[in-house]
């Protein structure tokens, strides 16, 4: 007898500066075929938001007040960092696997197959030595080795979580995509309920000076750091898998890290797929979606311009790091 094929939904959260991210996202999927269910769990949505959104097949919305998608109180006052809704956003979801995908995030094939093999596994992609110098710099002590977890940093975690004594994990994950089997659903509601144990024993401000679950070139509470405490040190029993969503480069999970985001403007990271959005953005409009105003920046007449658009940035950066590197901090807060 056939095994039957696995369920799965995939589930992306999002506000209204992401609009534009989310459309992408799931111009992408059903561009490339991906025919999956898709939740979108919007904060401050209107009404033509919500329209532009399900006017796809096989996506609805969920929104922070529904019933389905109400979230704690502390979580409300996080608006400005939506990956806080993560956990509750997945949770939407009751097939065999819950797929999480960040909403600046499409797909460039048919992904599919990759999405619904039969694992029953947790799979998250885990980062290199150097992503993680640069997540945590500054906080590398005496004895630490580069690239690793800082020491002060698993010392933390081991108390706030305390379910372990040694850590089961060697570096910190990336989250901008989740594959979860549905038997791991009360470990996805113990990460929400250890963000609002976090956000409530720090009600001021979060950095990096307060708190051991904000990334270096962060500003708040990291939905990522508070997940690895968890798989460091909880007592339950996770199956990782492997993420594979980047293995094969012509059907894949592409990422668009960092500012700006592609509605926004192009970095040196993110031009590489100028062609692939505005092929996105000419489909969805020759097949009849309602879409919002569409920026210059994805049209295919303005390529060359936003190709210097983001050197002239990059420059920016480099000139701003230069300066930064060489001038006194007491000659740039008199500059300022």
């Amino acid at each position: 007898m056939a095994s039957k094929t696995p369920t799965a939904t995939i589930v992306t959260a999002c506000d209204s500066s992401f609009l534009w991210g989310a459309l992408l996202l799931i111009v992408s999927l059903r561009f490339h075929k991906v025919n999956l269910p898709v939740h979108v769990f919007a904060v401050g949505f209107d009404e033509e938001h919500k329209r532009m959104i399900t006017q796809f097949p096989d996506v609805t919305i969920y929104d922070s007040e529904s019933q389905h998608g109400k979230v704690p109180e502390i979580l409300e006052f996080t608006r400005n960092n939506l990956n806080l809704f993560k956990p509750r956003a997945m949770l939407t979801a009751v097939s065999d696997y819950m797929i999480w995908m960040d909403a600046d995030c499409v797909v460039n094939g048919n992904v599919t197959e990759s999405l619904i093999k039969d694992t029953r596994s947790f799979d998250i992609r885990f980062r290199g030595a150097k992503e993680n110098v640069l997540r945590f710099d500054g906080y590398y002590g005496t004895g630490d080795v580069s690239g690793s977890i800082p020491k002060g940093i698993l010392r933390k975690w081991q108390q706030d979580v305390g379910e372990r004594e040694e850590s089961q994990i060697k570096t910190a994950p990336s989250a901008f995509c989740l594959r979860v089997h549905k038997n791991y659903r009360p470990f996805i509601q113990k990460w929400e309920d250890f963000m609002v144990q976090l956000l409530s024993q720090h009600p001021g401000p979060i950095n990096k000076n307060t708190s051991s679950y904000v990334f270096s070139t962060g500003s708040s509470l990291s939905d990522e750091l508070a997940l690895s405490a968890l798989l460091a040190f909880s007592k339950d029993e996770i199956t990782l898998g492997e993420f594979n969503l980047d293995k094969d480069l012509s059907s894949r999970l592409i990422h668009f890290q960092g500012y700006p985001k592609p509605w926004q403007g192009w970095n040196g990271r993110t031009f590489q797929h100028f062609d692939l959005v505005c092929s996105l953005v000419e489909w969805a409009q020759s097949t009849g979606y309602y879409l919002p105003p569409i920026p210059w920046v994805f049209k295919r007449r303005n390529k060359v311009c936003c190709y210097l658009q983001r050197t002239l940035d990059a420059s920016k950066h480099l000139l701003k790091a230069l300066v930064k590197m060489f001038l006194p901090k007491g000659i740039i807060r008199k500059l300022r």
